[in-house]
């Protein structure tokens, strides 16, 4: 709720093309780490598809903002992105939250994995203890029938 109202107020403090940036808070070494670990956290809510700290928009650098004066404010990340994604859904997120339905998402790979592992071995298996494919046998000729097949082969000689 708090975050929109510190938005507008740094959208209103946005330069125009005379103007030079306002400067950011004072921030310890920690402060602008975790900074730009949430920026590359989060999506932008602005430019589809792109990280937080990615984003050209002047809107995402407010936001950018916003997060880096809470920070210094002295609320934990945990906050900051608890506010995010009560302002913005959980689309915020860069990756779902491993509770729920979304912890299936977790588990999906790892399971497919093992399951996919397990039927190769099978059959890897499988083809190693096959028995080899033995070649049709002569058939035997029955004694009238290779009497006759010796005639035909001296005729042809």
């Amino acid at each position: 709720m708090i975050l929109p109202a510190m938005m507008l107020a740094v959208a209103m403090q946005a330069p125009d093309s005379s103007q030079s940036l306002p400067p950011l808070p004072a921030a310890t070494a920690v402060e602008w780490t975790e900074s730009g670990r949430l920026a590359d956290q989060l999506l932008s809510p602005y430019c589809p598809g792109l990280t937080l700290s990615n984003c050209p928009s002047p809107s995402a650098d407010s936001l950018r903002r916003v997060i880096h004066s809470q920070l210094v404010a002295g609320q934990t990340s945990d906050q900051v992105v608890a506010g995010l994604v009560e302002d913005f859904g959980e689309g915020i997120l860069g990756a779902p939250p491993a509770r729920g339905f979304a912890r299936v998402l977790w588990i999906a790979p790892w399971v497919g994995m093992v399951v996919g592992f397990l039927i190769i071995n099978w059959l890897v298996r499988r083809r190693r203890t096959a028995p080899a494919v033995a070649a049709p046998a002569a058939s035997a000729l029955s004694a009238a029938d290779q009497e006759r097949l010796d005639k035909a082969m001296r005729d042809v000689q």
